[in-house]
C-alpha cells in the first residue's frame, strides 16, 4: 500500500472527534501512561501560522508544508503532521478510555490506544495521546495532542508507518510540543481553500478551517435537519476512472448516509470545470433528510459540496444549494 494511504485514515478521528469527546466524570483510568519521549536529533523549522486553525507549529526538519491540508508532510515517507482548529474548549478527558466506549467512530477507525497523559504546551493544558492503527495491510504509528483552554482547542495529529517509528518519533513528538494557540486574522476562503462559495438565501459562513467550510442559517452546532452546507477538497491526489461512480460512493461514507438512495445523478459544469451532481435521501439522526452533493475532479484531486437538510424543506432549500454549488469560483480561475 503507498504511503499516501496514511493520510486519509486520520480523518475517522477529525469527523468524530468532538462525539469522541467525554463528559466532565469521565475516567482516564485504563490507558497507561506515555513512556518518556526520545530527545529530538535536530532542531525544528520556523513556526508556521495555521490562521484558519488558530495555531502555530514549527515543522519537523525536512518536511513540508502540506498542499491539501493544515500541518506538514514528507512524501517520501508518508509522514505527517495535520492541524485542525477545533470551537470547542479544552477536554481534559478527550478520547479517554471511558469517552470511546460504545463510540462508532472509534471502532470504525480501528485505532488501539498505547498511552495517554496531561501535558503542559507552553502557557496551555494539553492532552498527548499515542495509537496504533492498520489501514490497509498497513500499521500506522500516530501521536494526538489535544491542547487548548476555556474557549477553543486545537488538535495536532502526528503520524508515520509504525516500521518509520524510530526515525520520526524524537521530531514529531517535538513538533506537537512546539503548539501554540495564535490570535492571526484569519484568512479568507479564498485564500485559504483556493475557492469561494457565495452564500445563498439565509446561510452564512459559520465555520472555515483548512479541512473545510461550514454555511448554516445559525452558529454552530445545529439541531438535527437544520440546513447545512459544506466545501472542502481532497486531502490526497486520487485515482477518478468513472466521476458518477465515485461521487456516489463518495456520497455513501459521508455520516448517515451509508444506506442513501440516490434521487437524481447528472454531469454537472461549474467554472469551466466537468463535474457530477447528485442528490439522495437519506435518514440521518433519526430524520429524514435530503442530501445534495457537487463533485469537480481538479488538480489530482477534488473538490466536493455538500447540503443537507431535513425532507420537510426539500423543495425550499434545494434551489439553494444548488446555486451555491455553481457559484463555486477557484482564484486562477480564467471564468
Amino acid at each position: 500500500m503507498p504511503h499516501t494511504a496514511i493520510i486519509p485514515a486520520l480523518l475517522f478521528l477529525v469527523i468524530g472527534s468532538t462525539s469522541l469527546a467525554a463528559s466532565p466524570e469521565a475516567s482516564t483510568a485504563g490507558t497507561p501512561p506515555l513512556p518518556p519521549a526520545p530527545a529530538p536529533t535536530a532542531q525544528l523549522g520556523e513556526a508556521q501560522v495555521f490562521a484558519s486553525e488558530g495555531a502555530r507549529v514549527q515543522p519537523p526538519p525536512g518536511f513540508d508544508l502540506a498542499q491539501r491540508f493544515a500541518g506538514f508532510e514528507q512524501p517520501a515517507s508518508g509522514a505527517f503532521v495535520m492541524v485542525v482548529g477545533m470551537d470547542t474548549p479544552f477536554d481534559p478527558d478527550f478520547l479517554s478510555e471511558a469517552s470511546r466506549q460504545g463510540s462508532d467512530v472509534a471502532a470504525r477507525s480501528g485505532m488501539t490506544y498505547r498511552g495517554r497523559e496531561a501535558v503542559v504546551v507552553g502557557p496551555h493544558s494539553g492532552v498527548l495521546i499515542h495509537a496504533e492503527q492498520a489501514v490497509q495491510g498497513m500499521e500506522i504509528e500516530k501521536w494526538i495532542l489535544h491542547v487548548g483552554d476555556e474557549s477553543r482547542s486545537v488538535l495536532v495529529t502526528a503520524g508515520c508507518a509504525a516500521a518509520d517509528a524510530p526515525t520520526f518519533e524524537a521530531a514529531l513528538h517535538a513538533t506537537l510540543m512546539s503548539t501554540r494557540l495564535d490570535d492571526s486574522p484569519p484568512p479568507t476562503m479564498q485564500q485559504i481553500m483556493g475557492f469561494s462559495i457565495e452564500a445563498g438565501a439565509g446561510l452564512q459562513l459559520v465555520d472555515l478551517k483548512a479541512t473545510g467550510a461550514i454555511f448554516a442559517d445559525r452558529p454552530l452546532p445545529l439541531s438535527p435537519g437544520a440546513p447545512l452546507f459544506m466545501a472542502s477538497k481532497s486531502i490526497q491526489a486520487v485515482s477518478i476512472p468513472d466521476l458518477r461512480t465515485y461521487a456516489t460512493n463518495r456520497l455513501r461514507t459521508l455520516p448517515g448516509c451509508e444506506g442513501a438512495t440516490i434521487t437524481s445523478s447528472a454531469p454537472v459544469t461549474v467554472d469551466g470545470i466537468s463535474g457530477h451532481e447528485l442528490e439522495a435521501s437519506a435518514t440521518r439522526n433519526g430524520v429524514p433528510s435530503l442530501v445534495h452533493m457537487m463533485m469537480l475532479p481538479v488538480d489530482g484531486g477534488y473538490i466536493m459540496t455538500v447540503g443537507m437538510v431535513e425532507m420537510a424543506r426539500a423543495d425550499e432549500v434545494r434551489p439553494v444549494f444548488r446555486a451555491m454549488a455553481r457559484s463555486l469560483r477557484r482564484s486562477d480561475s480564467a471564468n
